[in-house]
């Protein structure tokens, strides 16, 4: 008899946009902000160094103190941040992952829409992850932004090359920003949806490779189409590209970073 399967639940594209966004926007500003400063506390340090490359501390220190004020500023504005986004992200895919699951089984059993403790407990541990990540955008951006004003004054270079350095740190905050969002929107599904079909009793499911990606990992491809116990998952061993074993273990799709592996549940046989 051939297997029937639930469809899978997709991540929404819409809430990853919407995680995606929130942060852009902080970021943007975070900056702008930064720019603008550097500018302006920048121009006495450029005058120094027009003095036989002869650097007066004052100038540089002032920087220092200007950009300290920026970054205790935005660390500020994303915590601000990360008491509020986290919860509401994980919230909704909370509720569209049981909206689905209630969807796909309406002819075959009963779902309480509501959440269950354990699930309260996962909501909980999902949105500390999340608001970890958030607070920590700001932590690395500035860590960045402050060894390239002190490389540019230590080399004698100007405005330009540290605006240009701050431009290259920025595309690197933007495209973190928006690996935060894809990947937690995947794992929070995943987990969610694991959640729920544990409870229900649906332990079947068969793991399915996206063949999105352009360098896909070799041992996921060979899960592709295989059938595993979510409790428990499916082994697998991941090797980089000199054969070395970067991960060995029980793995489920949308865990490992970037990973955009699914699954769709198997119905028991009647």
């Amino acid at each position: 008899m051939p297997k029937k399967y639930l469809p899978p639940i997709i991540p929404s594209a819409k809430i990853d946009k919407e995680y995606r966004n929130a942060l852009f926007a902080l970021i943007d500003q975070m900056q702008r902000s930064v720019e603008w400063y550097c500018k302006a506390a920048f121009k006495p340090v450029e005058k120094e160094q027009a003095k036989l490359g002869m650097l007066d501390a004052d100038p540089v220190n002032n920087l220092q103190r200007v950009i300290n004020a920026v970054k205790k500023r935005y660390i500020k504005r994303f915590n601000q941040l990360a008491g509020k986004l986290p919860k509401e992200v994980v919230e909704k895919i909370a509720k569209e992952v049981k909206r689905k699951i209630k969807s796909h089984l309406i002819d075959v059993m009963t779902v309480d829409v509501r959440f269950s403790r354990e699930q309260k407990i996962l909501l909980n541990a999902l949105t500390k992850e999340n608001i970890s990540l958030i607070k920590s955008i700001p932590q690395e951006y500035f860590k960045r932004v402050e060894y390239d004003i002190m490389s540019t004054v230590t080399e004698g270079q100007d405005m330009q090359a540290l605006s240009d350095k701050l431009s290259k740190g920025y595309g690197i905050t933007r495209r973190r920003a928006i690996m935060i969002a894809y990947d937690q929107t995947n794992k929070i599904t995943e987990k969610f949806d694991r959640a729920n079909k544990i409870e229900l009793g649906l332990f079947q499911a068969e793991w399915k490779h996206s063949h999105a990606s352009q360098e896909p990992r070799p041992s996921h491809l060979a899960a592709d189409g295989k059938t595993y116990d979510i409790r428990k998952g499916m082994y697998i061993v991941e090797k980089n590209k000199n054969g070395k074993v970067v991960y060995r273990g029980w793995c489920h799709p949308a865990q490992r970073p970037n990973c955009n592996c699914f699954s769709r549940t198997v119905l028991p046989v009647k």
